[in-house]
């Protein structure tokens, strides 16, 4: 398991543009048989944009994004957790976050607990 704690990371609407981005990228992974990605995000405001992530597939020469999980909108003033099973990849790959600015500044993305589990990722609640 590989687990980035200590710090969340966000997006700060404030003084950006309706769609500016900020992406983060994790670091490259092996091709595997199955991992889970699992992280906690925080989406609040009223006019919150979105959140993504992508699998980026490092195919030499010609590397390409999956889009694999996405939210949009205000989720409540409460972090969540996110979960989505990064199936086998034959060649190596990256995790993208992806925020966007919605309408206005009134609405913050954030994302913690960024984990890596070898294999499918557990049924909702187990964790």
């Amino acid at each position: 398991m590989m687990c980035f704690l200590g710090y969340y990371m966000y997006i700060e609407a404030t003084g950006k543009s309706k769609g500016d981005k900020a992406q983060l990228l994790s670091p490259r992974y092996p091709k595997t048989t199955g991992r889970c990605l699992q992280f906690w995000y925080h989406m609040h405001g009223a006019d919150i944009g979105t959140l993504t992530v992508y699998k980026k597939v490092l195919k030499p020469g010609s590397p390409y994004n999956i889009r694999i999980w996405w939210r949009r909108g205000d989720k409540s003033n409460i972090w969540r957790i996110g979960q989505v099973s990064m199936w086998s990849s034959t060649y190596d790959y990256q995790a993208v976050f992806e925020g966007l600015v919605g309408k206005s500044f009134r609405g913050d993305i954030a994302i913690d607990d960024v984990k890596f589990l070898d294999g499918k990722c557990p049924p909702p609640g187990s964790t």
